[in-house]
């Protein structure tokens, strides 16, 4: 195959890689652009000997990159409800004492009911006590 289809398929799988975010596609993606760099130089030749070379440099480049990468990038965390308690929201309306409104949490809008006797106030900060299904319950600070 031709350095530069090498090149090109490199870029597009790390292009893609931004959209999956599962790390698998940049290691193939830089294993092509190797395999095109070395083509490139005329360091290898014979297409089978380009695709077993992609093969291996992906195959060995996920085994031994890709877990400590997913820790170190925290990609591998996942953010439950639970971890929202104690978080901070900013009401995105008023919401009187034990009734539901809206507040905005982690970017996102979620339904919130007031579990404190005083009432919140629209761009007032909350606090979130706990979480049933996608209601949040918040106490006025």
């Amino acid at each position: 195959m031709a350095w530069w289809a090498w090149l090109l398929i490199g870029f597009m799988l790390v292009a893609a890689e931004v959209v999956s975010t599962g790390l698998f596609l940049l290691f193939f993606g830089i294993s092509a652009l190797i395999v095109g760099a070395l083509v490139a130089g005329g360091l290898i030749n014979p297409a089978w000997v380009q695709w077993l070379l992609f093969s291996v440099i992906a195959a060995v480049s996920v085994a031994l990159f890709r877990k400590p990468l997913m820790l170190r990038l925290k990609l591998n965390q996942r953010k439950d409800q639970d971890t929202m308690i104690g978080e901070t929201a900013r009401a995105s309306e008023d919401i009187p004492a034990n009734a539901q409104g809206k507040a905005e949490l982690r970017g996102s809008t979620w339904m919130a009911r007031n579990a404190g006797a005083a009432p919140i106030l629209r761009g007032q900060i909350c606090k979130v006590e706990r979480v049933e299904g996608i209601v949040l319950i918040v106490r006025g600070d």
